[in-house]
Protein backbone atom coordinates (compact mmCIF):
# COMPACT_ATOMS: atom_id res chain seq x y z
CA UNK A 1 0.00 0.00 0.00
CA UNK A 2 1.36 3.47 -0.66
CA UNK A 3 1.45 6.57 1.78
CA UNK A 4 -0.96 8.35 -0.88
CA UNK A 5 -3.54 5.65 0.30
CA UNK A 6 -2.49 5.25 3.94
CA UNK A 7 -3.59 9.12 4.10
CA UNK A 8 -6.52 8.97 2.74
CA UNK A 9 -7.80 6.22 5.11
CA UNK A 10 -6.49 8.40 8.36
CA UNK A 11 -7.58 11.55 7.06
CA UNK A 12 -11.21 10.54 6.80
CA UNK A 13 -10.93 8.40 9.87
CA UNK A 14 -12.08 11.10 12.27
CA UNK A 15 -14.78 12.16 10.21
CA UNK A 16 -16.11 8.66 10.15
CA UNK A 17 -15.62 8.42 14.14
CA UNK A 18 -17.73 11.47 14.71
CA UNK A 19 -20.53 9.67 12.10
CA UNK A 20 -20.04 6.66 14.15
CA UNK A 21 -20.84 8.46 17.47
CA UNK A 22 -24.41 8.71 16.33
CA UNK A 23 -25.02 5.31 16.11
CA UNK A 24 -26.27 4.59 19.68
CA UNK A 25 -28.71 7.66 19.17
CA UNK A 26 -32.66 6.84 18.95
CA UNK A 27 -34.63 6.55 15.76
CA UNK A 28 -37.93 8.42 15.99
CA UNK A 29 -40.74 5.96 15.82
CA UNK A 30 -42.20 5.93 12.28
CA UNK A 31 -45.29 3.97 11.25
CA UNK A 32 -47.18 3.34 8.02
CA UNK A 33 -50.15 1.92 6.49
CA UNK A 34 -49.85 -1.87 5.49
CA UNK A 35 -52.61 -3.67 4.05
CA UNK A 36 -52.71 -7.45 5.45
CA UNK A 37 -55.37 -9.82 3.96
CA UNK A 38 -56.63 -13.60 5.68
CA UNK A 39 -59.85 -16.13 5.73
CA UNK A 40 -60.65 -16.94 9.31
CA UNK A 41 -57.71 -15.34 11.63
CA UNK A 42 -55.92 -12.31 10.27
CA UNK A 43 -52.33 -11.40 12.48
CA UNK A 44 -50.63 -8.31 11.98
CA UNK A 45 -47.06 -8.15 13.64
CA UNK A 46 -45.73 -4.68 14.76
CA UNK A 47 -49.04 -2.42 15.01
CA UNK A 48 -49.80 0.15 16.50
CA UNK A 49 -51.86 0.60 19.51
CA UNK A 50 -55.54 1.45 18.14
CA UNK A 51 -54.54 1.82 14.23
CA UNK A 52 -57.22 0.05 12.32
CA UNK A 53 -58.10 2.47 9.52
CA UNK A 54 -60.45 -0.29 7.73
CA UNK A 55 -61.64 -3.64 8.35
CA UNK A 56 -63.24 -5.10 5.44
CA UNK A 57 -65.24 -8.75 5.30
CA UNK A 58 -66.60 -10.51 2.45
CA UNK A 59 -70.30 -12.11 2.00
CA UNK A 60 -70.62 -15.68 1.22
CA UNK A 61 -73.58 -18.22 0.94
CA UNK A 62 -73.36 -21.94 0.94
CA UNK A 63 -75.66 -25.06 1.02
CA UNK A 64 -75.03 -28.49 2.04
CA UNK A 65 -76.88 -30.43 -0.05
CA UNK A 66 -78.72 -30.49 -3.93
CA UNK A 67 -82.21 -28.53 -3.32
CA UNK A 68 -85.34 -29.78 -4.63
CA UNK A 69 -88.70 -28.63 -4.26
CA UNK A 70 -89.62 -31.31 -1.65
CA UNK A 71 -86.11 -31.07 0.01
CA UNK A 72 -85.38 -27.52 0.05
CA UNK A 73 -81.97 -26.88 1.42
CA UNK A 74 -81.16 -23.68 3.62
CA UNK A 75 -79.24 -20.53 1.79
CA UNK A 76 -76.34 -20.35 4.84
CA UNK A 77 -74.48 -16.74 4.90
CA UNK A 78 -72.24 -14.82 6.85
CA UNK A 79 -74.58 -14.68 9.54
CA UNK A 80 -75.78 -18.48 9.40
CA UNK A 81 -78.33 -20.22 7.78
CA UNK A 82 -81.28 -17.67 6.51
CA UNK A 83 -85.10 -17.69 7.11
CA UNK A 84 -87.82 -15.69 5.66
CA UNK A 85 -91.46 -15.91 7.86
CA UNK A 86 -94.10 -14.15 9.97
CA UNK A 87 -92.43 -12.38 13.16
CA UNK A 88 -95.29 -11.31 14.94
CA UNK A 89 -99.09 -12.44 15.65
CA UNK A 90 -100.74 -11.06 12.71
CA UNK A 91 -100.78 -13.96 10.14
CA UNK A 92 -102.89 -12.09 7.34
CA UNK A 93 -100.97 -9.37 4.75
CA UNK A 94 -102.81 -7.25 2.88
CA UNK A 95 -101.72 -5.69 0.27
CA UNK A 96 -102.32 -4.31 -3.27
CA UNK A 97 -101.74 -7.69 -5.15
CA UNK A 98 -103.01 -10.28 -2.65
CA UNK A 99 -106.82 -7.96 -1.76
CA UNK A 100 -109.68 -9.32 -4.47
CA UNK A 101 -112.80 -7.11 -4.36
CA UNK A 102 -115.69 -7.68 -5.82
CA UNK A 103 -115.72 -11.41 -5.44
CA UNK A 104 -115.65 -14.16 -3.28
CA UNK A 105 -114.64 -18.10 -3.46
CA UNK A 106 -117.67 -20.20 -3.36
CA UNK A 107 -118.69 -23.59 -1.93
CA UNK A 108 -117.45 -25.56 -4.96
CA UNK A 109 -114.18 -23.60 -4.36
CA UNK A 110 -114.63 -21.10 -7.90
CA UNK A 111 -114.70 -17.46 -8.30
CA UNK A 112 -118.16 -15.49 -8.25
CA UNK A 113 -118.54 -11.82 -8.83
CA UNK A 114 -120.79 -10.26 -5.85
CA UNK A 115 -120.35 -6.92 -4.50
CA UNK A 116 -119.76 -5.61 -1.90
CA UNK A 117 -117.58 -9.05 -1.76
CA UNK A 118 -113.93 -9.21 -1.01
CA UNK A 119 -111.12 -11.70 0.00
CA UNK A 120 -107.55 -11.98 0.17
CA UNK A 121 -105.75 -13.97 -2.14
CA UNK A 122 -102.83 -14.95 0.01
CA UNK A 123 -102.80 -18.83 1.21
CA UNK A 124 -102.40 -18.61 5.32
CA UNK A 125 -100.31 -21.99 6.92
CA UNK A 126 -102.41 -23.17 9.60
CA UNK A 127 -102.54 -26.34 11.76
CA UNK A 128 -105.33 -28.77 11.41
CA UNK A 129 -107.94 -28.71 14.26
CA UNK A 130 -106.73 -25.46 15.90
CA UNK A 131 -108.64 -22.44 16.13
CA UNK A 132 -108.06 -18.74 14.11
CA UNK A 133 -109.70 -15.41 15.04
CA UNK A 134 -110.49 -13.00 12.37
CA UNK A 135 -111.65 -9.50 13.55
CA UNK A 136 -111.61 -5.80 12.09
CA UNK A 137 -111.68 -2.30 12.65
CA UNK A 138 -115.00 -2.12 10.67
CA UNK A 139 -118.40 -3.88 11.11
CA UNK A 140 -118.35 -6.97 8.75
CA UNK A 141 -121.07 -8.72 7.18
CA UNK A 142 -119.81 -11.92 7.17
CA UNK A 143 -116.49 -13.62 7.36
CA UNK A 144 -115.94 -16.94 4.98
CA UNK A 145 -113.13 -18.94 5.48
CA UNK A 146 -111.61 -21.35 2.37
CA UNK A 147 -109.60 -24.66 3.49
CA UNK A 148 -107.20 -26.05 1.81
CA UNK A 149 -104.86 -29.80 2.18
CA UNK A 150 -101.59 -29.80 1.69
CA UNK A 151 -101.52 -29.55 -1.53
CA UNK A 152 -103.34 -26.96 -2.30
CA UNK A 153 -106.45 -28.83 -2.80
CA UNK A 154 -109.94 -27.72 -1.99
CA UNK A 155 -111.98 -28.60 0.93
CA UNK A 156 -114.35 -26.67 1.81
CA UNK A 157 -115.92 -23.18 2.45
CA UNK A 158 -117.17 -22.09 6.03
CA UNK A 159 -119.59 -18.86 5.86
CA UNK A 160 -120.28 -17.16 9.27
CA UNK A 161 -123.66 -14.88 8.66
CA UNK A 162 -123.71 -10.91 10.83
CA UNK A 163 -125.46 -13.14 13.96
CA UNK A 164 -122.30 -14.77 14.36
CA UNK A 165 -119.70 -11.62 13.91
CA UNK A 166 -118.79 -10.70 17.58
CA UNK A 167 -119.58 -7.35 18.10
CA UNK A 168 -119.66 -7.03 14.26
CA UNK A 169 -115.91 -7.09 14.20
CA UNK A 170 -114.78 -10.93 15.44
CA UNK A 171 -115.19 -13.60 14.67
CA UNK A 172 -113.22 -17.55 15.49
CA UNK A 173 -112.98 -21.00 13.20
CA UNK A 174 -111.85 -23.90 13.87
CA UNK A 175 -109.85 -25.53 10.97
CA UNK A 176 -110.70 -29.29 9.55
CA UNK A 177 -108.70 -32.36 10.20
CA UNK A 178 -106.51 -32.21 7.17
CA UNK A 179 -106.49 -28.42 6.63
CA UNK A 180 -103.10 -26.50 5.60
CA UNK A 181 -103.80 -23.48 4.31
CA UNK A 182 -106.58 -21.12 4.69
CA UNK A 183 -107.60 -17.80 2.31
CA UNK A 184 -109.57 -15.86 4.62
CA UNK A 185 -112.84 -13.37 2.85
CA UNK A 186 -115.58 -10.93 3.95
CA UNK A 187 -118.42 -8.61 3.11
CA UNK A 188 -118.32 -5.13 4.43
CA UNK A 189 -120.51 -2.94 5.42
CA UNK A 190 -122.54 -1.98 2.53
CA UNK A 191 -123.65 1.54 3.33
CA UNK A 192 -120.37 2.48 4.29
CA UNK A 193 -118.62 1.11 1.53
CA UNK A 194 -121.29 1.48 -1.55
CA UNK A 195 -118.17 0.60 -3.61
CA UNK A 196 -115.88 -1.85 -2.52
CA UNK A 197 -111.77 -0.60 -3.50
CA UNK A 198 -108.71 -1.94 -2.34
CA UNK A 199 -107.83 1.42 -0.72
CA UNK A 200 -111.14 1.05 1.50
CA UNK A 201 -110.05 -2.76 2.36
CA UNK A 202 -106.80 -1.54 2.87
CA UNK A 203 -107.70 1.43 5.62
CA UNK A 204 -109.41 -1.51 7.21
CA UNK A 205 -106.98 -2.87 10.16
CA UNK A 206 -107.53 -6.37 9.86
CA UNK A 207 -106.06 -8.87 12.19
CA UNK A 208 -106.17 -12.59 11.68
CA UNK A 209 -104.54 -14.61 14.51
CA UNK A 210 -104.18 -18.41 16.31
CA UNK A 211 -106.48 -18.59 19.16
CA UNK A 212 -109.99 -18.13 20.07
CA UNK A 213 -110.17 -14.42 20.85
CA UNK A 214 -109.18 -11.62 19.25
CA UNK A 215 -105.16 -10.09 20.29
CA UNK A 216 -104.43 -6.51 20.24
CA UNK A 217 -104.14 -5.43 16.52
CA UNK A 218 -100.77 -5.60 15.08
CA UNK A 219 -99.75 -4.87 11.25
CA UNK A 220 -98.67 -8.31 9.83
CA UNK A 221 -94.26 -8.30 9.83
CA UNK A 222 -92.60 -11.07 7.71
CA UNK A 223 -88.66 -10.64 7.44
CA UNK A 224 -85.35 -12.35 7.05
CA UNK A 225 -83.97 -14.19 10.45
CA UNK A 226 -80.71 -15.98 10.38
CA UNK A 227 -78.90 -18.66 12.42
CA UNK A 228 -76.01 -16.71 13.94
CA UNK A 229 -73.78 -13.67 13.96
CA UNK A 230 -70.70 -12.80 12.24
CA UNK A 231 -68.65 -11.52 14.70
CA UNK A 232 -65.35 -10.21 14.35
CA UNK A 233 -63.14 -9.75 17.58
CA UNK A 234 -59.78 -8.46 18.29
CA UNK A 235 -57.82 -10.95 21.29
CA UNK A 236 -57.47 -7.84 23.76
CA UNK A 237 -59.40 -5.29 21.80
CA UNK A 238 -62.95 -4.80 20.75
CA UNK A 239 -65.24 -6.38 18.68
CA UNK A 240 -67.79 -5.94 16.38
CA UNK A 241 -70.82 -7.86 14.49
CA UNK A 242 -71.28 -7.49 10.60
CA UNK A 243 -74.06 -7.17 8.45
CA UNK A 244 -76.08 -9.50 6.15
CA UNK A 245 -73.19 -10.01 3.60
CA UNK A 246 -74.54 -12.10 0.56
CA UNK A 247 -71.89 -14.34 -2.00
CA UNK A 248 -72.61 -16.20 -5.15
CA UNK A 249 -70.22 -17.04 -7.96
CA UNK A 250 -67.52 -14.70 -8.30
CA UNK A 251 -69.83 -11.87 -6.72
CA UNK A 252 -70.03 -10.92 -3.16
CA UNK A 253 -70.82 -7.86 -1.00
CA UNK A 254 -68.14 -6.30 1.27
CA UNK A 255 -68.62 -4.34 4.35
CA UNK A 256 -65.83 -1.55 6.03
CA UNK A 257 -66.56 -2.44 9.57
CA UNK A 258 -64.57 0.73 10.76
CA UNK A 259 -65.91 3.52 8.23
CA UNK A 260 -69.55 1.90 7.98
CA UNK A 261 -69.49 1.19 4.07
CA UNK A 262 -71.13 -1.44 2.59
CA UNK A 263 -70.97 -2.42 -1.15
CA UNK A 264 -73.68 -4.48 -2.60
CA UNK A 265 -73.11 -6.59 -5.15
CA UNK A 266 -75.44 -9.47 -4.71
CA UNK A 267 -79.36 -9.24 -4.30
CA UNK A 268 -81.51 -11.82 -2.60
CA UNK A 269 -85.60 -12.18 -3.34
CA UNK A 270 -88.40 -14.54 -1.77
CA UNK A 271 -90.87 -15.50 -4.42
CA UNK A 272 -94.53 -15.28 -3.23
CA UNK A 273 -96.64 -16.45 -6.38
CA UNK A 274 -97.01 -12.74 -7.47
CA UNK A 275 -94.23 -12.35 -9.28
CA UNK A 276 -94.34 -11.99 -13.37
CA UNK A 277 -94.10 -15.36 -14.55
CA UNK A 278 -94.56 -16.99 -18.33
CA UNK A 279 -94.10 -20.38 -19.55
CA UNK A 280 -92.21 -20.82 -22.52
CA UNK A 281 -90.69 -24.20 -23.79
CA UNK A 282 -91.45 -25.91 -20.09
CA UNK A 283 -89.81 -23.76 -17.95
CA UNK A 284 -90.78 -21.17 -16.01
CA UNK A 285 -89.56 -17.33 -16.48
CA UNK A 286 -89.31 -15.10 -13.58
CA UNK A 287 -88.22 -11.34 -13.75
CA UNK A 288 -86.42 -10.87 -10.84
CA UNK A 289 -86.08 -6.81 -11.82
CA UNK A 290 -83.00 -5.78 -10.48
CA UNK A 291 -80.55 -9.22 -11.59
CA UNK A 292 -77.81 -8.77 -13.95
CA UNK A 293 -77.69 -9.63 -16.97
CA UNK A 294 -76.06 -12.45 -17.39
CA UNK A 295 -75.52 -16.26 -17.87
CA UNK A 296 -73.40 -16.13 -14.01
CA UNK A 297 -74.43 -18.35 -10.54
CA UNK A 298 -77.95 -17.95 -9.02
CA UNK A 299 -78.08 -19.90 -5.81
CA UNK A 300 -81.52 -21.12 -4.80
CA UNK A 301 -83.06 -23.00 -1.86
CA UNK A 302 -85.53 -25.18 -3.92
CA UNK A 303 -83.41 -25.54 -7.03
CA UNK A 304 -80.02 -26.43 -7.98
CA UNK A 305 -78.43 -24.52 -10.37
CA UNK A 306 -77.18 -25.07 -13.66
CA UNK A 307 -75.60 -22.61 -16.54
CA UNK A 308 -77.93 -22.61 -19.60
CA UNK A 309 -77.89 -19.78 -22.10
CA UNK A 310 -81.06 -20.14 -23.67
CA UNK A 311 -84.93 -20.77 -22.28
CA UNK A 312 -84.86 -23.85 -25.07
CA UNK A 313 -81.69 -25.63 -23.85
CA UNK A 314 -83.13 -25.42 -20.06
CA UNK A 315 -84.15 -29.17 -20.42
CA UNK A 316 -83.34 -30.44 -16.94
CA UNK A 317 -85.85 -30.94 -14.38
CA UNK A 318 -85.50 -29.69 -10.54
CA UNK A 319 -83.21 -26.82 -11.91
CA UNK A 320 -82.71 -23.02 -12.35
CA UNK A 321 -80.90 -20.91 -14.61
CA UNK A 322 -79.56 -17.48 -15.06
CA UNK A 323 -80.81 -16.03 -18.08
CA UNK A 324 -78.31 -12.43 -20.24
CA UNK A 325 -81.54 -10.23 -18.17
CA UNK A 326 -82.82 -9.85 -15.69
CA UNK A 327 -84.83 -13.38 -15.35
CA UNK A 328 -84.35 -16.51 -14.36
CA UNK A 329 -85.15 -19.87 -15.74
CA UNK A 330 -87.02 -22.74 -13.46
CA UNK A 331 -87.95 -26.47 -14.76
CA UNK A 332 -90.65 -28.12 -12.48
CA UNK A 333 -92.08 -30.68 -15.24
CA UNK A 334 -94.38 -32.25 -12.40
CA UNK A 335 -95.92 -28.61 -12.59
CA UNK A 336 -98.37 -27.94 -15.14
CA UNK A 337 -99.10 -24.39 -16.12
CA UNK A 338 -98.26 -20.66 -14.49
CA UNK A 339 -101.33 -20.64 -12.35
CA UNK A 340 -100.45 -23.89 -10.58
CA UNK A 341 -96.55 -22.95 -10.27
CA UNK A 342 -97.87 -19.80 -8.34
CA UNK A 343 -99.82 -21.55 -5.88
CA UNK A 344 -96.66 -23.78 -5.59
CA UNK A 345 -95.02 -20.33 -4.77
CA UNK A 346 -97.39 -19.07 -2.50
CA UNK A 347 -97.75 -22.23 -0.60
CA UNK A 348 -94.23 -22.23 0.31
CA UNK A 349 -94.09 -19.09 1.14
CA UNK A 350 -97.16 -19.51 3.70
CA UNK A 351 -95.33 -22.52 5.36
CA UNK A 352 -92.27 -20.06 5.80
CA UNK A 353 -90.05 -21.80 3.59
CA UNK A 354 -90.06 -19.82 0.13
CA UNK A 355 -88.23 -20.25 -2.65
CA UNK A 356 -85.26 -17.82 -2.20
CA UNK A 357 -82.88 -16.75 -5.05
CA UNK A 358 -79.35 -15.17 -4.38
CA UNK A 359 -78.30 -13.60 -7.45
CA UNK A 360 -75.76 -10.66 -8.90
CA UNK A 361 -77.05 -7.39 -8.97
CA UNK A 362 -77.30 -5.21 -12.23
CA UNK A 363 -75.96 -2.27 -10.52
CA UNK A 364 -73.96 -2.00 -7.59
CA UNK A 365 -75.70 -0.26 -4.14
CA UNK A 366 -74.18 1.79 -1.43
CA UNK A 367 -75.27 1.35 1.93
CA UNK A 368 -73.95 2.71 5.44
CA UNK A 369 -73.88 0.52 8.71
CA UNK A 370 -73.12 1.84 11.98
CA UNK A 371 -69.79 2.56 12.09
CA UNK A 372 -67.46 0.66 14.85
CA UNK A 373 -64.28 1.96 16.48
CA UNK A 374 -62.50 -1.45 16.66
CA UNK A 375 -59.50 -1.23 19.21
CA UNK A 376 -56.37 -3.34 19.30
CA UNK A 377 -53.47 -3.24 21.41
CA UNK A 378 -49.94 -2.77 20.69
CA UNK A 379 -48.20 -5.30 18.88
CA UNK A 380 -49.33 -8.55 17.40
CA UNK A 381 -53.28 -7.68 16.41
CA UNK A 382 -54.88 -11.17 15.94
CA UNK A 383 -58.79 -10.67 14.44
CA UNK A 384 -61.02 -13.58 14.01
CA UNK A 385 -63.98 -13.81 12.09
CA UNK A 386 -66.53 -16.49 13.55
CA UNK A 387 -69.73 -17.31 11.47
CA UNK A 388 -70.83 -20.65 10.20
CA UNK A 389 -69.61 -19.19 6.57
CA UNK A 390 -66.68 -16.89 6.68
CA UNK A 391 -67.26 -15.65 2.86
CA UNK A 392 -64.24 -13.39 1.33
CA UNK A 393 -60.93 -12.83 2.92
CA UNK A 394 -60.84 -10.29 5.61
CA UNK A 395 -58.71 -7.50 4.79
CA UNK A 396 -57.39 -4.85 7.04
CA UNK A 397 -55.15 -1.57 7.04
CA UNK A 398 -53.19 -0.79 9.97
CA UNK A 399 -50.37 1.18 10.67
CA UNK A 400 -47.13 -1.29 11.74
CA UNK A 401 -44.01 -0.26 12.57
CA UNK A 402 -41.86 1.26 9.41
CA UNK A 403 -38.79 -0.88 8.53
CA UNK A 404 -36.65 2.05 9.83
CA UNK A 405 -38.74 5.73 9.28
CA UNK A 406 -38.36 7.48 6.44
CA UNK A 407 -35.68 7.76 3.71
CA UNK A 408 -32.16 8.22 4.48
CA UNK A 409 -29.16 10.01 1.86
CA UNK A 410 -25.33 8.77 2.39
CA UNK A 411 -22.08 9.25 0.00
CA UNK A 412 -20.30 6.64 -1.26
CA UNK A 413 -16.42 8.46 -2.00
CA UNK A 414 -14.88 8.29 -5.18
CA UNK A 415 -17.38 5.54 -6.64
CA UNK A 416 -16.37 5.14 -10.10
CA UNK A 417 -14.03 8.11 -9.99
CA UNK A 418 -17.33 10.71 -8.63
CA UNK A 419 -18.93 10.76 -5.45
CA UNK A 420 -22.48 9.01 -5.91
CA UNK A 421 -25.11 9.36 -3.20
CA UNK A 422 -27.70 6.88 -2.69
CA UNK A 423 -30.62 6.53 -0.50
CA UNK A 424 -31.81 3.67 2.19
CA UNK A 425 -34.30 3.46 4.67
CA UNK A 426 -33.42 5.17 8.07
CA UNK A 427 -32.28 2.62 10.87
CA UNK A 428 -31.69 -0.26 7.77
CA UNK A 429 -28.34 -2.06 8.11
CA UNK A 430 -26.26 -2.71 5.36
CA UNK A 431 -27.37 -6.52 4.94
CA UNK A 432 -30.57 -5.05 5.08
CA UNK A 433 -29.49 -2.48 2.50
CA UNK A 434 -28.22 -5.43 -0.03
CA UNK A 435 -31.33 -7.04 -0.44
CA UNK A 436 -33.56 -4.46 -0.58
CA UNK A 437 -35.05 -2.28 -3.63
CA UNK A 438 -32.10 0.25 -2.41
CA UNK A 439 -29.45 -2.01 -3.84
CA UNK A 440 -29.37 -0.52 -7.18
CA UNK A 441 -25.51 -1.48 -7.91
CA UNK A 442 -25.56 -5.19 -7.55
CA UNK A 443 -23.97 -5.44 -4.04
CA UNK A 444 -23.79 -8.49 -2.04
CA UNK A 445 -22.21 -9.89 1.25
CA UNK A 446 -18.47 -11.30 1.29
CA UNK A 447 -18.15 -12.25 4.82
CA UNK A 448 -14.52 -13.28 4.36
CA UNK A 449 -12.89 -10.09 3.45
CA UNK A 450 -10.01 -8.57 5.72
CA UNK A 451 -10.31 -4.89 5.15
CA UNK A 452 -8.66 -1.76 5.95
CA UNK A 453 -11.39 0.72 5.99
CA UNK A 454 -12.48 1.47 9.35
CA UNK A 455 -15.60 3.06 11.81
CA UNK A 456 -13.84 4.05 14.55
CA UNK A 457 -13.13 0.16 15.70
CA UNK A 458 -9.33 0.76 14.81
CA UNK A 459 -7.94 0.01 11.36
CA UNK A 460 -7.54 -2.95 9.91
CA UNK A 461 -10.26 -4.41 12.03
CA UNK A 462 -12.13 -7.50 9.98
CA UNK A 463 -15.28 -6.21 9.33
CA UNK A 464 -17.88 -7.45 6.47
CA UNK A 465 -17.90 -5.67 2.83
CA UNK A 466 -20.40 -5.51 0.21
CA UNK A 467 -18.61 -5.69 -3.09
CA UNK A 468 -19.28 -4.11 -6.46
CA UNK A 469 -16.30 -5.03 -8.71
CA UNK A 470 -13.68 -4.15 -6.23
CA UNK A 471 -15.07 -1.66 -4.44
CA UNK A 472 -15.62 -2.62 -0.59
CA UNK A 473 -18.45 -1.18 1.94
CA UNK A 474 -19.29 -1.64 5.69
CA UNK A 475 -21.29 -4.20 6.29
CA UNK A 476 -22.66 -7.03 8.46
CA UNK A 477 -25.88 -5.37 10.66
CA UNK A 478 -24.02 -2.28 10.98
CA UNK A 479 -27.13 0.53 10.71
CA UNK A 480 -26.16 3.37 7.45
CA UNK A 481 -25.50 6.78 9.25
CA UNK A 482 -27.69 9.34 7.84
CA UNK A 483 -25.64 11.99 5.50
CA UNK A 484 -22.50 9.94 6.01
CA UNK A 485 -19.13 9.46 3.95
CA UNK A 486 -18.01 6.24 3.60
CA UNK A 487 -14.94 5.37 1.46
CA UNK A 488 -14.86 3.15 -1.44
CA UNK A 489 -11.34 0.99 -1.25
CA UNK A 490 -10.57 -2.09 -0.24
CA UNK A 491 -6.65 -3.11 -0.03
CA UNK A 492 -5.54 -5.09 -2.87
CA UNK A 493 -8.86 -5.28 -4.75
CA UNK A 494 -10.64 -8.61 -4.56
CA UNK A 495 -8.78 -11.47 -3.84
CA UNK A 496 -5.77 -8.97 -4.42
CA UNK A 497 -2.64 -8.58 -1.87
CA UNK A 498 -1.31 -5.17 -2.82
CA UNK A 499 1.01 -3.40 -1.22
Amino acid sequence: MNRVELNRIFLNATSLNRVGSRRGASVAERWEDFLASGVDVLRISNAKANSLSSLIVGGGCSQTGTPTPTAPQTIVSNKGAVSYGVLGNNLLEVKDDNIVVGKYINNNGEVTTSLPNLYFQRFVAVKASTAYTLSASETLNYANFMEYDSNGVFIKRTLYGSSSVAAGKVVTHTMGATTAFVIVGSNVNATKYPEITKDNVKGIKWMFCEGSSAKTYEAYRAGYSYGGQDTISIEGGSSATASLLLGVGSYADAQDIIKGNITRKVGIKVLDGFEEITKSSGVYLIDLGDKKSTNDNVLCSHFAFIRKTSVSSHTNNLTISSMSNSRVTIRYNAIADEEAFRQFLQMEYAKGTPVIVVYPLATEKAETATPVAVSNPKGEVTIIRDAEVKGLAMEATIKVKSEGGGEIEFTIVDYDGEDRTFKAREGMTWREFCDSEYNTEGWYIDETAWVSLYEGVGWGSPVYYAYEQDYGLPIADRVINPNARYIAYQEGGIGGGGE
